[in-house]
């Protein structure tokens, strides 16, 4: 089946869930409400949680699992992994017969802060809301489970920083770190904003000045340093397309966001969140087009692009004249379908179609064992 049509699997899961949610919007029962949102959640849960050999990294969480597994407490730090994932593992390697289901797991604290941000919300734009990360930053989440529950919790902690939600935001801003190290590139920027909306200071000054501080460490020392790290798995996608072309790519696929969130006027325009947004949505971009190597890019950019995406609904719902609001909703929901179809089906460097499931496999391989070479094989065929 062409690649195009394969898409086809996930874009009706995701219209299930936007007619959920909008449902869920509009429901003027809590109760009734309530229900609705724990459904889209779960479907969004089983579809992330059962899904079999789907993303580059499927395969090597397993390897991981496995070594946890098998590794003694006092010897989780040896692996080199997060301390919090390696303990996560390690308490799941008790309950869990099969090690594919901690994807289960991962997928349920991938998707914790997506929901939890639009309840914070009242779930005012939970179906735009949930639409757009399914199909922006899913994709990516399935290929770097860790880094994605990251991403979630520092765009959760970015919230309550705005709303003065300071200590639970601490919270989230740890755990976020806990499970992937990439975040601490976010705490300047959160304690900015505490700092600017406390004393009434111009967050747009200071985020430049930050963003360009950020953006040298980047380009002449943090590159070469997480180089030091080991980070190889990438190498085989560097020999086929240039960080320069993957930069170019990333930049150009956002591009349209920045030019919608800028295109905000009025009231909202002096709203310190709408600003916040706007900000964020530069910085990102800026880290996108300095990333020194594939591996880098998307833990710098997708950290600053992802709370300002995921709030323009809110955004958008601000502005006063109603035909407006439905013009802007629109063209957005149609920005989020040709990106999905072109970046992923079309472009093909996350290794996400075609869609399957370990559930109704009848072989019932046993991935932990299994080599994971064929993903670089795959990648390699779609980047030439």
């Amino acid at each position: 089946m062409p690649e195009i049509f394969e898409s086809i699997v996930y874009l009706a899961v995701f219209t299930v869930l936007f007619i959920l949610n909008s449902m869920a919007m509009k429901q003027k029962r809590p109760g009734l409400r309530t229900f609705l949102v724990c459904v889209s959640f779960v479907v969004l849960l089983v579809f992330i949680g059962f899904r079999y050999n789907v993303g580059t990294d499927y395969g090597s969480y397993l390897k991981e699992y496995q070594k946890v597994a098998t590794t003694s407490w006092p010897q989780l730090p040896s692996l080199r992994l997060e301390l919090f994932v390696a303990a996560l593992f390690k308490v799941c390697s008790y309950v869990f017969a099969d090690p594919k289901l901690i994807f289960i797991v991962l997928g349920f604290l991938l998707l914790y802060p997506i929901y939890k941000v639009n309840k914070i919300y009242n779930y005012k734009y939970l179906a735009y809301s949930v639409l757009t990360f399914c199909i922006l930053f899913l994709p990516f989440g399935l290929n770097g489970m860790r880094q994605g529950i990251a991403m979630g919790f520092t765009l959760l902690a970015c919230v309550r920083f705005i709303r003065n939600d300071v200590k639970i935001g601490i919270i989230d801003f740890i755990v976020s770190v806990l499970f992937h190290t990439s975040a601490w590139i976010v705490l300047p920027y959160i304690i900015t904003i505490y700092i600017c909306k406390r004393w009434n200071i111009s967050f747009t000054k200071v985020n430049i000045l930050l963003t360009a501080i950020i953006a040298i460490a980047v380009l002449f020392f943090l590159g070469n340093m997480l180089a030091g790290y080991g980070f190889t798995q990438y190498d085989y996608m560097l020999g086929n397309t240039s960080a320069e072309k993957i930069s170019l790519r990333s930049v150009i696929s956002y591009i349209p966001i920045a030019v919608l969130v800028f295109s905000l006027r009025g009231e909202q325009n002096e709203h310190f969140e709408t600003t916040v947004m706007k900000n964020l949505t530069i910085s990102g971009i800026c880290l996108f087009a300095v990333g020194t190597s594939a591996q880098y890019l998307s833990r710098f950019g997708l950290y600053f692009i992802m709370p300002s995406i995921i709030l323009l609904p809110e955004l958008i719902q601000g502005i006063r004249i109603k035909q407006t609001r439905l013009v802007l909703k629109g063209l957005f929901v149609v920005y989020l379908i040709v990106f999905f179809v072109t970046q992923y089906a079309v472009r093909g460097y996350h290794e996400i179609l075609p869609y399957r499931t370990w559930v109704f496999d009848s072989e019932q391989i046993s991935l932990v064992e299994k080599e994971t070479s064929t993903n670089q094989t795959w990648l390699q065929r779609r980047l030439i």
